[in-house]
């Protein structure tokens, strides 16, 4: 065995470095071994993997639309078709699942992409109808034993034409981050419904961070709430309530 010049800076112990490039073992470091073996074991249990190769949605993958997106959103088409009336999904398959089905509480929604992950969960997006006139993009994520964990929304679009509307992107910044962002516009006097001189909006920048078992957490990065400006003593939009902040501002 070589000499150990002593534990270095560079090299946070138990690690000590020694002539000829050896490293000396010692307790701490057979246990520094031991704990990154056991968590290589947990962090995707082989039995889960396992029934996830069982997985009824594997089974699907080949009829969604799309495959590992990194962009979501709602395009032209989509919303043209939507408010129109006209059919949307003619290029999209709708599953007959039941337990898609149950967790959904619709049977009215549309396989659109495929999410390929290397780990112990499975993830894909559909679209289903919303609240309201409203199309929404769900972003789904199902543990091994096939149990849902996350349900969010990525792509939206709604409201009322002419009115007021509200809008959701996002894109994918890794793995295992999305970012969305959130937009509400008004359009019309909440009070008189004639049109406003200008449109009223806020946006709200997040990020959606997926953890190692699937389950997403939602972080505000930034926010910009313009229409509390305008808001009248009776919790509505108005044009006078604009007129009004517009004034005092060159004052």
């Amino acid at each position: 065995m070589g000499r150990c010049f002593g534990e270095m800076n560079t090299i946070p112990p138990p690690f000590k470095v020694c002539y000829f490039s050896q490293v000396v073992p010692n307790d701490n470091m057979r246990l520094f071994y031991g704990l990154i073996l056991l968590a290589a074991m947990w962090s995707c249990n082989p039995t889960i993997t396992a029934i996830k190769s069982d997985s009824p949605w594997e089974s699907m993958a080949d009829d969604f639309h799309y495959k590992n997106l990194t962009e979501f959103s709602l395009d032209t088409s989509l919303l043209n078709s939507y408010y129109s009336g006209q059919k949307v999904y003619d290029d999209f398959i709708k599953p007959k699942d039941r337990t898609l089905d149950d967790i959904l509480l619709t049977k009215h929604y549309y396989l659109y992409s495929w999410q390929q992950y290397d780990t112990c969960f499975t993830a894909f997006t559909i679209l289903k109808e919303g609240r309201g006139e409203a199309l929404e993009m769900h972003y789904l994520i199902f543990n091994g034993l096939n149990e849902l964990v996350s349900d969010v929304v990525v792509a939206k679009h709604g409201g009322e034409p002419g009115g007021y509307q509200y809008e959701t992107k996002s894109y994918l910044k890794s793995k295992d981050t999305i970012i969305s962002t959130e937009e509400r516009t008004f359009f019309v006097d909440q009070k008189t419904l004639k049109q406003l001189s200008q449109p009223v909006g806020d946006t709200v920048h997040f990020k959606q961070i997926i953890s190692n078992n699937g389950t997403i957490q939602i972080e505000t990065i930034d926010s910009i709430f313009i229409s509390q400006n305008f808001v009248d003593e009776d919790g509505w939009i108005t044009q006078k309530m604009i007129d009004k902040y517009y004034k005092r501002k060159k004052h």
